[in-house]
């Protein structure tokens, strides 16, 4: 399977990666095996407040997006 966007294939490889080291990292490590489930316990949570966030963010920058293009679109038709 070809890609044809290549940052978004860049920024998936590295998501993927992050989430493949953090998860082998936690299995690892040198805590207690309670610790570590403890952790794992508390992710999906903190995972919902990160989308969340992250969510509100792009919604945010889209939202501008939106805004500059109705004004680039108002400067061209003043310049016609």
């Amino acid at each position: 399977m070809r890609c044809s966007n290549k940052a978004g294939c860049v920024l998936a490889s590295l998501l993927v990666g992050g989430i493949i080291g953090g998860s082998l990292g936690m299995l690892f490590a040198p805590a207690k095996g309670k610790d570590t489930r403890r952790k794992l316990m508390r992710l999906p949570d903190e995972a919902e407040a990160i989308t969340d966030s992250l969510t509100e963010k792009f919604n945010s920058l889209m939202d501008q997006i939106r805004k500059d293009i109705e004004t680039a679109k108002d400067r061209v038709k003043d310049i016609a």
